[in-house]
């Protein structure tokens, strides 16, 4: 599951979340339609490895005393926000990519005004 899950993270901008599901096949959304990837099934201890690579002990804890836990994962590089939860047929997780590299200013398509805005002191108002 994990080679599978990195190289679509790493090969498709477009996948904005992963639907990761106990006994489901690995399902992912790409602009706004979720797909699901029916040769790749998911098995309870697919998701207790992504868990227990990528959470802590009280993580893990919470996770199983509350059956559910927000943290974050790292796969290939690539950051995302896990939502970890428990299901009838066991864990599940949507993980939702988290972009690291913030945006210069002129690569913004805000209003010149708004602009003009966010830089004006408390002076102003």
């Amino acid at each position: 599951m994990f080679e599978k899950l990195e190289e679509l993270a790493k090969n498709n901008k477009k996948i904005s979340d992963f639907h990761i599901r106990s006994g489901s096949p690995l399902g992912y959304r790409q602009t706004g339609e979720i797909i699901k990837v029916k040769e790749v099934m998911i098995k309870p201890q697919d998701l207790q490895d992504l868990m227990s690579t990528n959470c802590n002990e009280i993580e893990i804890k919470r996770f199983k005393d509350t059956h559910e836990l927000d943290s974050s994962v790292t796969l290939s590089g690539l950051r995302f926000r896990a939502n970890f939860y428990k299901t009838i047929n066991g864990p599940a997780a949507v993980l939702r990519r988290v972009e690291t590299v913030m945006l210069k200013w002129h690569n913004l398509t805000y209003p010149k005004c708004f602009m003009i805005l966010l830089t004006c002191t408390k002076d102003w108002f």
